[in-house]
């Protein structure tokens, strides 16, 4: 008796928080017209690189990579396996079934400038709507807009060690070079 009456409460509480919290879906879509924000050139450069009919439509990836950002996930497959769990994110995204994190990176690859092209865009937009809202708010929030993090080879640890191994050697073959190298080292860190 006392297990059903708390799991009904629980389920009351549950309803009423589901009903009260505003619907991030409604409001992006409401509000957000991806049709403004991608830029024409990028849709074409999108659907003209593969023969047959894509798979996945662009505001579908882009919505993708609007999530990461929301959710703050470094890697692609974090957000993947949250579209996995959740219907209504697959459904906010435009996915009828999930997309392999190999064409996630491979879009994110080919197409690097023109996402980044689109989240500028999105926060010229969203800007000013913030503003109207709280301008205390908007003076001190900072604005990302780089989109994602490509992978590139300075985030990999061996190109520092490539470089560290090349610097000795130059150390090796040419002492002078050191110790030029360390003087400027010095004199900067004095001034």
């Amino acid at each position: 008796m006392i297990t059903l009456k708390k799991q009904s409460t629980f389920n009351n509480l549950h309803n009423s928080n589901i009903k009260a919290a505003p619907n991030f879906f409604e409001l992006f879509n409401q509000y957000i017209n991806l049709d403004n924000i991608i830029h024409p050139s990028f849709k074409q450069r999108y659907y003209l690189t593969v023969s047959s009919k894509r798979k996945y439509s662009l505001e579908s990836m882009i919505k993708f990579f609007i999530l990461k950002n929301i959710f703050n996930h470094i890697h692609y497959v974090d957000t993947l396996r949250l579209l996995q769990i959740s219907k209504e994110l697959k459904s906010f995204c435009g996915f009828d079934e999930i997309p392999h994190a190999s064409q996630i990176s491979r879009f994110a690859n080919k197409f690097l400038k023109n996402i980044n092209e689109v989240f500028h865009t999105f926060v010229d937009i969203t800007n000013p709507m913030v503003k109207e809202h709280n301008q205390f708010l908007s003076s001190i929030l900072i604005a990302d807009t780089t989109g994602f993090e490509a992978y590139v080879k300075e985030n990999n640890p061996k190109y520092y060690e490539t470089l560290l191994r090349k610097a000795k050697n130059i150390a090796k073959t040419n002492s002078n070079i050191l110790f030029a190298g360390i003087t400027q080292l010095v004199a900067f860190i004095i001034n």
